[in-house]
């Protein structure tokens, strides 16, 4: 679960949710609810946090079991990223428009 690992790696870190709250220019309400997984964490913010981290995206959302190092200069494959994003939603039993809603983007 996302909200595990980032609150593995912000307690690894010695930092508080406020801390990270004020790196992403969030609430520490808004963050709280990511790492306790009341809510589902923007893209846009989980992207940030890999950055600051130093980890992949895979690391974070459980695909891999590694601290894997972020590649965020690497190309992304938009057919893979696809696949995933549909089999993750099949999985769900979401629609298109509640995932996007969810990832906070148009479907």
């Amino acid at each position: 679960m996302i909200f595990e690992k980032i609150k593995e790696l912000r307690e690894n870190s010695e930092l508080t949710q406020r801390d990270i709250a004020k790196i992403l220019n969030v609430s520490k309400s808004t963050y709280n609810r990511w790492e306790t997984g009341e809510a589902f964490i923007p893209l846009h913010h989980l992207n940030k946090l890999c950055i600051y981290y130093n980890v992949s995206m895979d690391y974070i959302i459980g695909l891999l079991g590694y601290k894997s190092k972020n590649s965020s200069t690497l190309p992304l494959n938009k057919t893979t990223i696809g696949a995933r994003l549909l089999t993750f939603r099949k999985e769900a039993k979401l629609s298109q428009n509640a995932l996007a809603k969810i990832l906070n983007t148009s479907h």
